[in-house]
């Protein structure tokens, strides 16, 4: 205990010394972004020091819930200045009925303050119906586990109907698992996934909240202020490609298999490869073969979507299509079943596909 409090101490001196020294500086000169990881609204240590930090914030500091996606949200607020941005008006719309509530245990606020306080970061605001610029859609953990089908249907009727209607979309699973495979499936099988602004249900959901928008409002911006080139496309497409693929096939599907074979063939610890010191090369096998089976449908259906490649007041809104889509080099950064790289390789954008599916234009 006395160890725990004294590295808890530590943090906050060292907290308190930072902003002693931005008292120094100019007004705007540095900002602080704090990320809170971890935590849960049960009474704790924690809130006394969450408001210990949020007294110390000035002028253009923000304090918010995730801290793996604290470089996302950093490097967008600096595009959305750079760009001269506005602002906009979002629409957003759950499907669920728990978003009165903290979608996950890692979570210390409920989902829609989560939401709320990341729309003040970006400078967006609630949409009166009709009135939005772009949408955000959001699957929260089911509050009737019998009716997940219907929250389901739901939501992707209402992706289609955006899709049909050329309104930007980004897309958020904060199911927290709950649902299984079903989503993803539904997804694949009725929906257009490489038309979306952006995408996020990997990680914990304060931290899939602040890396759907930090993506999708940065997209819309560029969008709107950004120069077009195909490196700038392939870099978007790459990174909505590997959100989706991540999260639908490796995340439900293949990462349970690695952690089974891990666990049980090779009698060795999921999150740490080398205690003991177990076979890298056959886990990694496992991974290539598992994923070439898990992505094929998903990659199916970007291969043949569109992507948004204007929307502007000086240009027409256009799309274009996307080409092959191709993953190698897969790898375990850390060593550990949690995670996983790869190489996304991509073909030649090409002219706009023709609906999907069938479903969008009705």
């Amino acid at each position: 205990m006395e160890n725990y409090l004294a590295s808890r101490e530590r943090k906050l001196r060292l907290s308190d010394a930072m902003f002693q020294a931005l008292e120094e500086t100019a007004d705007g000169q540095f900002r602080v972004l704090i990320g809170i990881d971890d935590s849960s609204e049960e009474d704790s240590i924690q809130k006394n020091e969450i408001a210990y930090l949020r007294a110390q914030l000035r002028q253009g500091d923000a304090l918010l819930s995730g801290v793996d996606d604290l470089a996302f949200k950093a490097v967008t607020k600096l595009c959305l200045e750079e760009w001269g941005w506005e602002g906009a008006a979002v629409s957003v719309q759950y499907f669920g009925g728990t978003e009165d509530r903290p979608a996950c245990a890692y979570d210390y606020q409920p989902l829609e303050a989560i939401v709320a306080e990341h729309f003040d970061f970006f400078d967006l605001t609630m949409a009166e119906p009709g009135g939005e610029e772009l949408a955000m859609l959001v699957l929260t953990q089911p509050a009737d586990p019998a009716a997940q089908e219907t929250y389901i249907n739901a939501l992707v009727q209402c992706l289609n109907d955006n899709r049909a209607a050329g309104l930007p979309t980004i897309l958020i699973d904060a199911g927290n698992g709950t649902y299984g495979t079903a989503f993803h499936k539904a997804l694949t099988d009725q929906a257009e996934l490489g038309w979306l602004l952006s995408y996020a249900g990997f990680l914990d959901m304060a931290i899939v909240t602040g890396t759907a928008l930090s993506h999708g409002v940065a997209r819309y911006a560029f969008l709107q202020h950004g120069k077009q080139t195909d490196a700038t496309e392939q870099a978007f497409v790459r990174t909505l490609a590997d959100s989706i693929l991540k999260d639908f096939c490796y995340k439900n599907i293949v990462r349970n298999d690695i952690l089974s074979f891990v666990r049980n063939d090779l009698s060795g610890n999921a999150d740490n490869f080398w205690m003991p010191d177990i076979d890298r090369v056959a886990i990694l096998e496992r991974l290539e073969a598992g994923m070439a089976v898990a992505v094929a449908p998903v990659i199916e259906n970007l291969e043949r979507s569109n992507f948004i490649s204007s929307l502007s007041s000086t240009r027409e809104y256009a799309e274009r299509g996307w080409g092959g889509v191709e993953l190698t080099g897969y790898g375990f950064p850390w060593d550990r079943a949690f995670e996983i790289s790869m190489e996304i390789r991509l073909g030649a954008f090409t002219e706009p596909h023709k609906a999907l599916l069938g479903i969008y234009y009705k």
